[in-house]
């Protein structure tokens, strides 16, 4: 995605609303993704897990020139979950960058923060070794990846 060649989105859509919306929103994440293509890696994400979904957003909501009240508290209400789980992430990304949280022990804070915050439970009989933030958390998916 980062070769600044050739972008693409793969997706399995229908052709009503919603997936035009999703197609849309895709497309302001590409924009992103060409803009800021020729920079280290380390700045292809936004400062925190809430911008690079601004800009897919901000894209996203220029397909409605007038829109309905109805279509604006469905796109406010959809974003709303959102929300919490940026400051999941960002929480929980600050304690392992400070060191604070110990490597073994970084799965169960991501899941204590979603039960605190978001009131989320893991799975039942996930892998409680695993570390499911990195699902979510690409920057540092890249970091331990190195």
């Amino acid at each position: 995605m980062f070769d600044s060649k050739d972008y693409r989105i793969m997706m399995c859509a229908e052709v009503k609303d919603s997936d035009l919306e999703v197609l849309v929103h895709e497309m302001g994440h590409i924009q992103y993704f060409m803009a800021y293509s020729g920079l280290p890696t380390i700045f292809q994400d936004g400062a925190n897990a809430g911008f690079h979904e601004a800009v897919g957003d901000t894209v996203t909501y220029g397909m409605y020139p007038n829109p309905s009240i109805k279509t604006l508290l469905r796109l406010a209400l959809a974003k709303l979950p959102q929300i919490s789980f940026g400051l999941i992430v960002d929480l929980w990304r600050w304690k392992v960058f400070e060191n604070e949280e110990k490597v073994g022990d970084w799965n169960e804070y991501w899941w204590d923060l979603n039960r605190d915050f978001m009131g989320i439970e893991p799975p039942e009989g996930y892998f409680s070794q695993g570390l499911d933030a990195l699902g979510k958390c690409k920057i540092i998916r890249r970091r331990l990846m190195k």
